[in-house]
């Protein structure tokens, strides 16, 4: 994913001033905070196409059901997901396109690692 580097830079002038952006940088290391579990980018993974329930999520990556709760609720705390309950099942998706990018950027800086 490439990005242009003049829109980048437009969009982090707000955290060089000092007042007006500690809030900002405090709510950019939380996300970042989070993100930095493997498991719940695990969980968010599975989310990248497709809505799922606890159930669901569980089997795709062998993780326990408490522990896939535990990580969605962090997640929709962090308003990284959302969720729609249909019958007595609710199932999650990405919160919107904002979280689909910090996945896809994440992904593509950390295979130029490799």
């Amino acid at each position: 994913m490439l990005i242009n580097q003049s829109i980048l830079q437009a969009s982090f002038l707000p955290l060089r001033s000092q007042a007006a952006s500690e809030s900002l940088r405090v709510q950019m290391a939380q996300i970042f905070k989070i993100l930095a579990d493997p498991t719940r980018l695990a969980v968010l993974g599975e989310l990248l196409e497709v809505e799922l329930c606890v159930g669901e999520i569980s089997a795709r990556t062998g993780l326990t059901q408490s522990s896939v709760s535990h990580h969605l609720k962090t997640l929709r705390e962090a308003d990284m997901v959302r969720r729609r309950r249909q019958g007595k099942q609710i199932y999650y998706r990405l919160a919107d396109s904002h979280v689909t990018a910090l996945l896809a950027v994440a992904r593509d800086h950390a295979r130029e690692s490799l």
